[in-house]
């Protein structure tokens, strides 16, 4: 995966940690919170990915697999 210099900011809903990678939720959906209250945001992190994987294989970057994010 090619390297970006943007950056998007996310509420942390999940507790990550730098470096780990996120699922994000944009727009309507991401404003809702279990007890029906509505967040003025736009983007939340929430769910942490532990493994990727592509066609039963590992996905690879700079040429290593990569096997475990973030952890």
């Amino acid at each position: 995966m090619p390297e970006s210099s943007e950056y998007e900011v996310a509420a942390d809903r999940v507790g990550a940690g730098l470096g780990e990678w996120v699922l994000v939720s944009r727009g309507s959906g991401s404003r809702q919170i279990r007890d029906g209250q509505a967040l003025p945001i736009d983007a939340a992190a929430i769910a942490i990915i532990d493994t990727v994987t592509v066609g039963n294989r590992l996905p690879t970057a700079n040429g290593k697999a990569i096997a475990n994010l973030g952890r």
